[in-house]
């Protein structure tokens, strides 16, 4: 069975005192989840241990080419300083390359050029960049 990889983008913003509505609110984009400190996640018949930071995150799925969609992607934020949003405390941007993930669509070898406009787009948001390949 041929193996799918997945590329995604993720903004994950955490914070004593975030307020999920008020990041979604200032960005005008819905979170794919987010939650409150001390939410506590039910798992299976016990709650597990209530988070102690909260989290906004937005996720995006890319469907074509890594470089269009990540500066399109990048656009969706409005050059907002994201660690200036009321209660936020981290912002990290995740560029996740699944190329082990089930059903992928990329090849064994990939590669991604990210322009210089694009990074001087990430450094107004104000946010360290994480990338995965897995």
């Amino acid at each position: 069975m041929k193996k799918e990889q997945t590329l995604r983008f993720t903004v994950r913003l955490w914070g004593e005192k975030i307020q999920p509505e008020i990041v979604t609110q200032y960005l005008k984009l819905e979170p794919k989840y987010s939650y409150e400190k001390g939410y506590e996640r039910k798992v299976g018949e016990k709650f597990a241990k209530p988070k102690e930071l909260g989290i906004w995150v937005y996720e995006h799925i890319v469907d074509s080419s890594f470089e269009d969609e990540l500066g399109l992607f990048v656009q969706k934020f409005n050059g907002t300083q994201l660690r200036e949003i009321p209660g936020v405390q981290i912002a990290i941007m995740d560029l996740y390359f699944g190329l082990s993930d089930t059903n992928a669509n990329l090849p064994e070898s990939h590669e991604s050029r990210i322009e210089l406009v694009v990074l001087t787009q990430l450094q107004k948001l104000g946010v360290d960049v994480r990338i995965t390949i897995s």
